[in-house]
């Protein structure tokens, strides 16, 4: 299918296969809301467990406009996109609103068209956008897609970081005491199985969402991008934090202490050295949700200490709209 977009644009929408796999991937470098995420070596380290849908918008000379991350659930509904932290649609730094609103509903009525009923769009948040790219949030208005979930992250400002709580100090001051020492080892196996695993099965009954081997098979693809960083005392690993690393934002994907490691002030050392030392020329130090269940229960404890060392809120939202609504799109830009 095609369509106009201006006099000098015509766009083309097709799904994804792996004859655009390269194409794909360079055009995240240029892109002004795209991270190593949706890299195709990242988002098919589990492409057994989903369906994948993602769509290319390319002009007429076949060069790529926009993408769209997304996948397929067993109820027939598409998600942007079920296996990553965040999704939604990827565009490059010189597309403008009007363009975007001809992309997102050429996608819409790509899925419309193959019997596909609802669209799920968990959002990128604002802070990872490379410029200001709030277009979605037009169109969300436009679409009446109804706002179902909102998640509340946590981050430092780098720049202008708050100073940390005198419980965090006094708790860092120790650990510089005891002698707690911090490394940069990449010793997931460690971390996975000595700390992440035990607290997460005895505290919700969960395990990660990524297996040790998995996250050591992403760390082997994307090794500038996925580090760990853990903490020692005596020899005994006292506290972990798995960082996924952006342009302008490290991200604490992971975070986990054991019960003696909290209490001696590892992990307040941790997270100083990854603020003050590591990250210090970033943007920003994102902490990750304090959410369960889809946003509505706040784990008040540990926002109490990310905010304890200078962390403020910043907000995701996932919203449900359904893909039939792309003529309120259409009719938009043909007044």
């Amino acid at each position: 299918m095609e369509v106009k977009v201006t006099t000098e644009k015509i766009v083309h929408i097709c799904g994804y296969d792996s004859s655009f796999r390269q194409a794909w991937n360079n055009f995240l470098d240029h892109a002004k809301n795209a991270s190593f995420l949706f890299h195709r070596d990242y988002m098919e380290y589990h492409a057994d467990r989903f369906n994948d849908c993602s769509i290319v918008a390319c002009n007429e000379n076949k060069k790529i406009m926009a993408l769209f991350p997304a996948n397929l659930t067993t109820d027939n509904t598409v998600v942007s996109h079920q296996g990553l932290t965040y999704g939604g649609m990827v565009v490059d730094k010189e597309e403008k609103l009007r363009d975007m609103i001809v992309f997102f509903s050429e996608i819409l009525k790509h899925y419309h068209q193959k019997g596909i009923d609802k669209l799920i769009y968990k959002e990128i948040p604002a802070i990872y956008n490379n410029i200001p790219s709030d277009e979605m949030q037009y169109i969300f208005f436009i679409l009446g897609a109804r706002l179902f979930r909102r998640d509340a992250g946590a981050v430092i400002k780098i720049a202008e970081r708050f100073s940390y709580q005198r419980r965090r100090l006094s708790a860092m001051k120790n650990a510089r005491k005891i002698g707690v020492e911090i490394r940069q080892d990449n010793d997931f196996d460690i971390f996975w199985n000595g700390v992440l695993e035990p607290n997460l099965q005895l505290r919700h009954g969960v395990r990660p969402v990524h297996s040790v081997e998995e996250i050591k098979l992403l760390h082997s693809r994307f090794p500038d991008k996925i580090k760990q960083f853990n903490a020692y005392y005596h020899g005994e690993i006292m506290a972990g934090v798995t960082i996924f690393e952006m342009d302008k934002i490290a991200r604490a994907q992971y975070t986990s202490g054991t019960s003696e490691g909290r209490k001696n002030g590892s992990l307040d050392l941790l997270f100083d050295t990854l603020i003050s030392e590591v990250y210090p020329c970033k943007d920003f130090f994102d902490f990750g949700n304090s959410n369960e269940n889809d946003g509505l229960v706040l784990n008040l404890g540990l926002l109490d200490w990310k905010e304890g060392l200078g962390a403020r809120t910043y907000s995701q939202n996932f919203y449900e709209m359904n893909t039939a609504d792309y003529v309120r799109l259409e009719h938009l830009i043909s007044q």
